[in-house]
């Protein structure tokens, strides 16, 4: 599994980057897992997991039978399809990849198909749904009976995979973006995902009126559709912001504040590479907030454990994370950067008007002339 995944990913991508396949490069899985922070030999391990789970997978579909084969199958085709796509977002060269998929005719009705329309993701939910279902059903029933429920099981699939669809639309869980997944996309999964059991739910009984099947196999078939939904989304947001904190670098600095102002200034500093800044961790005037993390970074003491902290950890600079100028605790930082050579910034959020001129003045004005 590993050598295929990396011939053909390395193949496609320098394809369509206008290099030759056979010319060889630093763009290997290997390299790109180095890329994203994992140490070589790090990444040597991780090949070592893809590679024995793969042969795991091999030996239980050697010995099962057909039923129980997709079970393992699929969840590892898509574990590995994704990987491929989250490896060759990275930027391995300077110049521009999949150059030759810029600049041509085709190229917007591609954008329009595969990004509007979101037509992939589509197809990846239609899968997801369908092993779902498969799923819950294999869940519900044992090798024995399962055979039997299996006519049952494609029988309903059709309608299963429509309600979903109807439900997914209505509720609409193809406006958000995977990057910034957030709470409320979280809650709009599950109502979605709700809606969406009730209407299978609802259609099946009118259409088949509930004639060998399991109320059972719907409970399964949410939890499994939830789960699967969220997981797939959430994986993107989690590798990209793993991705942002293993790449980063810059001067090491320290954020004071641990609140809602340090949250939003460690996020500007993981989403803005110009910054050219690398936050080691927060401090906080509050005792309580010691040890605890912030967006995965911990704090690692008060105003009083300063000293040892940028020694410890070199550091180059104190970010200021609150506007309160208390003239006390102003000075104390002001003076503390100062007897150990430390810049001193203060986030801060604001906004300005902008002037907006009147078109029909100046058009007046200007027939004047």
């Amino acid at each position: 599994m590993v050598p295929i995944l990396d011939t053909t990913m390395v193949s496609i991508i320098r394809l369509l980057s206008g290099r030759k396949a056979s010319v060889g490069g630093k763009d290997h899985t290997s390299h790109r897992l180095v890329l994203i922070g994992l140490s070589e030999k790090g990444a040597v391990l991780f090949l070592y997991g893809v590679g024995a789970i793969s042969g795991f997978s091999a030996l239980f579909v050697s010995q099962s039978d057909t039923f129980s084969s997709p079970v393992v199958i699929i969840p590892l085709t898509v574990s590995i399809l994704l990987m491929g796509i989250y490896l060759s977002q990275i930027r391995v060269y300077p110049e521009k990849e999949f150059s030759l998929l810029r600049g041509k005719v085709y190229t917007p009705i591609l954008v329009e198909l595969t990004f509007k329309r979101q037509i992939l993701l589509v197809i990846l939910d239609l899968c997801l749904i369908a092993f779902a279902y498969y799923l819950s059903y294999r869940l519900r029933f044992g090798s024995d009976s399962f055979p039997v429920y299996f006519k049952i099981f494609l029988k309903s699939l059709p309608a299963v995979i429509a309600c979903k669809f109807v439900a997914f639309f209505t509720i609409g869980i193809y406006r958000g973006i995977w990057r910034y997944l957030s709470t409320n996309d979280v809650f709009v999964h599950l109502k979605a995902s709700f809606l969406a059991t009730i209407l299978s739910f609802a259609i099946i009984t009118y259409i088949y009126r509930f004639e060998d099947l399991s109320k059972v196999t719907f409970v399964f078939d949410f939890l499994l559709t939830t789960g699967l939904l969220l997981g797939t989304r959430g994986s993107f947001r989690i590798f990209l912001d793993t991705m942002k904190r293993r790449t980063k670098s810059g001067q090491p600095v320290i954020i004071y504040g641990a609140g809602q102002g340090g949250e939003i200034l460690l996020r500007e500093i993981l989403n803005n590479k110009n910054l050219e800044i690398s936050p080691i961790g927060f401090i906080d005037d509050d005792v309580l907030k010691t040890g605890k993390k912030l967006l995965g970074y911990t704090v690692l003491g008060t105003f009083k454990d300063l000293e040892k902290l940028c020694e410890k950890h070199s550091v180059s600079g104190i970010l200021k994370s609150f506007n309160h100028k208390e003239s006390k605790k102003q000075k104390k930082i002001i003076q503390f950067c100062k007897n150990h050579d430390l810049f001193l910034k203060q986030f801060s959020i604001h906004l300005s008007d902008v002037e907006i001129e009147n078109s029909k003045t100046d058009q007046g004005s200007e027939k004047n002339k």
